[in-house]
Formats: C-alpha cells, structure tokens, sequence
C-alpha cells in the first residue's frame, strides 16, 4: 500500500513555477530529474511528448490557471524513446503503419513525431547519401538524431501559441541522458557534453534556425558510425 503524507492543510492551491511536457517512459522521473517536490512542476506525460490536443489543453489549463507562478514551459525529450524508436521503424517499413490502421491512439503518437524523423532522414541522406539509412548502425542513431528536433518543434509550436497571450512564460527544450542523467542539447557523446550543452534552451524561431539543429544533430549521433 501506498502512504501519502497529508499537511495541516490537505488541500493547498497549486503554484507551480513550470509546466513540463515530457515523455511517459518510466526511466524519466521528471521532478527527480530536475530535483523538484511537491507542488513545484506541472507535469504532462504522455509517449513520445507529443503535442497532441488534450497536451495543449492540459498546458493551456496550466497558464491561465497559474499565471501568478507559472513562468516556464518545457519539453523534455530523451534518449532512448521508445516510441521515437517505432516511428524510425515505421517510416522505413511502411506496412508497419498499415498494421495500426485501426489503431488510432498509438497512429497518432506516431504521426506526429514521423515529422522529425522524416526531417532527419532528408538531412542524413544529403550528408551520407540514401543507401546509408537502413543500415543497422544508422538506424539506431537516427533514432538519437530525432528526440532533439522533436522536442524543439513542440517547443516552437508552443512558444507561437503562447507569446501573444503568455508573454511573461518562457519556452525551452531538453533532451535527457538515460545514461550521463543529464538534460541537455546532445550534440557530443553523452560522456563528452560541455557545459554549453547541459541544460535547456529556446527553441528555433525560424526554418534556418530549425535545419541549423537538425544538421548538427545529425553530425553528432551519425558521425561516430558512419
């Protein structure tokens, strides 16, 4: 059985000062991750921390709600995502997708994060060329290559759906290391980060900036094996 500790007060107002979507692998504690309690974060966990309606809505809840606190949103990736892993897998065997047509809860996770990977699979090819991409190696580093420009185009999405109303609210992203437990922007080995890399960061406000993260995430994860 499970035991809550109850305060004097068992019905405090919520107050957070952040609010994370985040990806709903077990291996990602989010408070612990960024060494947070009870009433701090508000968190939205869902596979692939995809930006789907009822996220948005969750998220929306959350600014308006506790706009006295609230002055971060966040998307928090990861290393080693499942369901980052089946979109890969999809987009380079398509009868995969048929096999879900009647699936569509899980179709719709991967719908949305095929984005990124079809992104990173354009850049690949124009680097290593398109013979490269269904090799055993490539292919689970494309898998790396996509948790950061996925995470950063829902950051972007974010951040134009709440600037205007949500100016005070700032938009950042991360990715965190399974292994080094780390939040960072991956663009070294997860044992050769710098210190400019571990944290989170503003997402690309623009198509230069976007592609400008997407090659240099290519170069990381794919250079070691290509």
């Amino acid at each position: 059985a499970f035991a809550w500790k109850v305060e004097e007060r068992d019905d405090p107002i919520q107050a957070p000062f952040a609010a994370i979507l985040g990806c709903a692998d077990a291996r990602v504690p989010t408070e612990m991750v960024f060494g947070r309690g009870r009433n701090e974060l508000f968190v939205v966990r869902v596979a692939g921390n995809v930006l789907g309606q009822e996220c948005l809505g969750s998220l929306r809840y959350a600014a308006s709600h506790f706009s006295e606190t609230l002055k971060l949103l966040v998307v928090l990736a990861h290393t080693k995502c499942g369901a980052v892993r089946e979109a890969v897998d999809v987009y380079l065997d398509p009868c995969r997708y048929l096999e879900l047509s009647s699936d569509y809860s899980v179709r719709s996770i991967l719908d949305q994060i095929r984005v990124a990977v079809g992104l990173a699979a354009m850049t690949i090819e124009e680097r290593y060329g398109p013979d490269i991409i269904c090799e055993l190696q490539c292919r689970s580093a494309w898998r790396e290559v996509t948790a950061a420009p996925n995470a950063a185009r829902n950051a972007h999405c974010l951040n134009q759906e709440f600037r205007s109303r949500y100016p005070d609210v700032g938009v950042v992203f991360g990715v965190y290391d399974l292994l080094s437990r780390y939040v960072s922007l991956p663009l070294s080995p997860s044992n050769r980060l710098s210190d400019a890399e571990k944290g989170l960061f503003a997402p690309p406000d623009n198509a230069e900036d976007f592609v400008s993260l997407q090659v240099a995430s290519v170069l990381a994860n794919l250079s070691r094996v290509c």
